[in-house]
């Protein structure tokens, strides 16, 4: 169970049972606080939302679409013609929606959607960490005590347990089923950690696909045993035969020019990176299996599957107390890393994604007559291939790939000649490297040398190489506010990732477009510019039909989503760092 979650629900929310209701894409610079939001949106608790008289839908669907860049509606918008279509043309779409945490991953952007609250308060700051005080290696969602649970007969006996121990705040989904006891709470997603971390703990079920046995699963922590509507799934033969066929275009060939060449060496396949794309091959291990399918649109096919199957399941939308489905498709982030956002494939993509919403409403229509909204966001963007950036026209010339070796040699001098500066007679360890660098102090403090003083001399030398625009030391970002913001405009967000017992040393951004640390291939997301945290923001269904169409250009935040919903369902937002955008519709 996650640290107090329960007390940090607080009197905020209502009496089990009560449902009440209170409520630029394209720039590298830091976006800032504006005049119409509140300050608290994004430095501290949320104001009091003023109460509007709503009835809850019978179904709140949140879909988080991994690594979806806020660009996306537009730059691939005449190609859509159903669902991504319909929710622009009749929902409500926050064109300047942002990520006010600087460190933007899966495990740190969904737990914020799921909050309403940024990594300082939740916890989950990346997607691994070195935990301080054991010194331990940590990745989010992690639990040694827990146990996979998969379909009967499946050998989980040697795969990690996973729970939201690690996270520090409650979810939407802990919010409402407080308010509601008998309001229903699923997660579903092909990745472990988006499932469990928009679910926390109080969720009726959560599953995800497990490599380890290529079935849909769940956790002890969750559940003794599968229900049988995920079993049967499971058993179909649906799991079997995704992938057999290779992934196609749906459209002409023709029609994904306008990003650029089908063939990209930079691309996670090299001079394979053509379609068609066999999504199987004999020789994968059950990892490699797992990113060859999900890699591809046919992942988050099962997702959507598993999410229809929910609805009888677990007859969500069945009463008069309102259930929430949470829906992450993790195959969006697969496809990104590998290929890259000027690419055939993440156009294909959203293509399908089109479709598969569109049938997705359909099937909302058929069942509740328009009873049900929708949120879609997303938990991070992604940064172009700096190949493509730098020989496209508009691009950046100046965008480079380091790759892993480069990255450690130089950061191994940066570290040695910092080591030097400190009179110790050899280089300060590193226990791990993610979004930052963890140091092994003992041997300096020994020594008498300050932590401090460590961290500040190792950053000041990582300053110097090309690759770094800026790094922060610890107590930098323990402290963001004793530093001059327009001398170090990132620290501020910087900061908002920033947990005491879990936080980096040193925490490293390189300049805008570069990718540190990285493969020879593909690309990735992390830091605070503009292409990893401007996202989409769109509202759908009910409570939303009166701003059909709307487009709204206030900035708004991710943290905003939960109090979002929360406005929706009816039922009171704790002390959060966001706030309902249910105003911004009148």
């Amino acid at each position: 169970m996650g640290a107090g979650w329960r007390a940090a629900l607080g009197a905020g929310l209502l009496s089990a049972g009560v449902l009440s209701l209170s409520l630029s894409v394209g720039c590298d610079a830091p976006s800032s606080t504006p005049p119409s939001t509140p300050a608290a949106a994004v430095d501290g608790p949320a104001t009091a939302t003023p109460a509007v008289a709503l009835k809850a839908p019978r179904l709140v669907v949140l879909l988080v679409v991994d690594q979806m860049r806020a660009d996306y509606l537009v730059r691939f918008g005449h190609l859509f013609e159903d669902g991504l279509d319909r929710v622009v043309d009749e929902g409500a779409w926050f064109r300047r929606a942002e990520i006010a945490h600087g460190v933007t991953m899966t495990s740190p952007g969904h737990a914020t959607i799921a909050t309403g609250t940024n990594p300082s308060g939740h916890g989950v700051i990346q997607n691994d960490w070195v935990d301080r005080p054991s010194a331990a290696p940590a990745y989010a969602v992690d639990d040694p005590q827990g146990a996979i649970v998969g379909p009967p007969g499946s050998d989980t006996a040697g795969i990690k347990g996973r729970s939201p121990a690690a996270l520090r705040r409650p979810t939407i989904g802990a919010w409402l089923k407080q308010a509601s006891p008998a309001s229903k709470v699923v997660a579903i997603a092909y990745k472990d950690r988006a499932a469990v971390l928009m679910a926390g703990d109080a969720a009726d079920g959560v599953f995800w696909y497990e490599p380890g046995v290529r079935r849909y699963v769940t956790s002890s922590a969750f559940a003794e045993a599968l229900p049988p509507w995920v079993v049967q799934f499971d058993g179909e033969g649906a799991l079997d035969d995704a992938g057999a066929q290779p992934w196609e275009r749906a459209l002409p060939a023709t029609a994904y020019d306008f990003v650029g060449p089908d063939k990209v060496a930079a691309e996670g396949e090299g001079d394979a990176s053509r379609f068609p794309h066999p999504l199987r091959d004999a020789k994968d291990d059950p990892k490699r299996a797992f990113y060859r399918l999900g890699a591809s649109p046919a992942s988050d096919d099962l997702s959507f599957e598993l999410a229809l199957r929910a609805l009888d399941g677990e007859g969500l939308g069945a009463d008069e107390h309102p259930d929430l489905l949470l829906l992450s498709l993790s195959g969006a982030d697969l496809v990104g890393h590998s290929f890259g956002p000027d690419s055939h494939e993440i156009v294909d993509y959203y293509v399908r994604l089109d479709r598969r919403l569109g049938d997705l409403l359909r099937e909302l229509d058929r069942r509740f007559a328009g009873d049900y909204a929708l949120v879609i966001t997303a938990d991070h963007g992604g940064a172009r291939l700096p190949e493509v950036a730098s020989a496209g026209a508009g691009g950046d010339a100046h965008a480079r790939r380091i790759t892993g070796d480069v990255f450690d040699r130089e950061v191994g001098k940066a570290i040695a000649a910092a080591s030097v500066r400190l009179g110790l007679a050899e280089p300060i360890p590193v226990r791990d490297v993610g979004e930052g660098l963890w140091l092994d102090l003992r041997d300096a403090e020994a020594r008498g040398v300050a932590a401090a003083s460590a961290r500040a001399a190792v950053a000041e030398e990582l300053r110097r190489l090309d690759f770094v625009a800026d790094a922060f030391s610890y107590e930098e970002l323990a402290d963001p506010e004793r530093v001059e913001p327009r001398r170090r405009p990132w620290l501020r967000r910087l900061g908002r990732s920033f947990v005491a017992d879990r936080s980096p040393d040193i925490q490293l951004l390189g300049p805008p477009g570069w990718l540190l640390n990285t493969r020879a291939t593909g690309t990735n997301h992390g830091t605070p510019y503009d292409y990893d945290s401007q996202v989409p923001i769109v509202l759908f269904g009910a409570g939303v039909s009166g701003a059909a169409g709307k487009k709204i250009d206030a900035p708004v935040w991710t943290i905003d989503v939960a109090p979002t919903i929360a406005a929706l369902l009816g039922i009171a937002t704790p002390e959060v760092d966001g706030r309902s955008l249910l105003p911004y519709l009148d």
